[in-house]
């Protein structure tokens, strides 16, 4: 994560991604809209007088799937916000503590910033996460989503709500073991 996308999370309170990680990250929803735009395409262009035109679902189906996939893809953008005291000190140790209970990889971490990821077992069905969590001034911004350099994914069962609440307890937790 960049400085300039640390101070633009932080403005928005939206993770920011790099323009790959938007490919990656959106990249189901831009087929979807690609499927009625080519069936529109060809309606358009196609001049033969026994052509019947294209079926009205090849429109609306891919287009309102579209919409409802973006709406619900950048809400998981969006982070939890957690009220702390917590200084950067006390932030790194959590983030080491967080990283050795959840056998997280770190990605990145410099300051103010924590990015890692989740290790997928074979057989659970629990998909690689990408864990940001964010310090500024007196708060904890933090978000979860699948991992972009693996298989896109689209989250409807909340396994990333669930991380996020997750990991907010924790630092809950630790912050009443700091502050005693």
């Amino acid at each position: 994560m960049t400085q300039e996308q640390y101070n633009k999370s932080i403005a928005t309170g939206e993770l920011q991604l790099s323009a790959w990680g938007k490919f990656s990250y959106f990249w189901v929803v831009g087929f979807l809209f690609f499927i009625p735009l080519t069936c529109l395409a060809f309606d358009i262009f196609d001049n033969s007088a026994n052509f019947v035109g294209t079926p009205i679902w090849f429109i609306i189906i891919p287009t309102i799937l579209g919409i409802l996939l973006y709406w619900l893809q950048k809400n998981q953008l969006k982070f939890k916000i957690v009220k702390t005291r917590l200084g950067r000190y006390e932030f790194s140790k959590l983030t080491r503590q967080i990283s050795e209970q959840f056998k997280l990889t770190i990605l990145f971490e410099d300051g103010d910033i924590f990015v890692a990821e989740t290790t997928p077992e074979l057989f659970s069905g629990v998909e690689a996460k990408q864990i940001t969590i964010l310090l500024n001034k007196d708060v904890i911004m933090i978000s979860s989503i699948f991992e972009l350099t693996r298989k896109s994914s689209v989250d409807i069962m909340g396994s990333n709500k669930k991380a996020v609440n997750t990991l907010i307890d924790k630092i809950e937790q630790f912050e009443k073991n700091v502050t005693r």
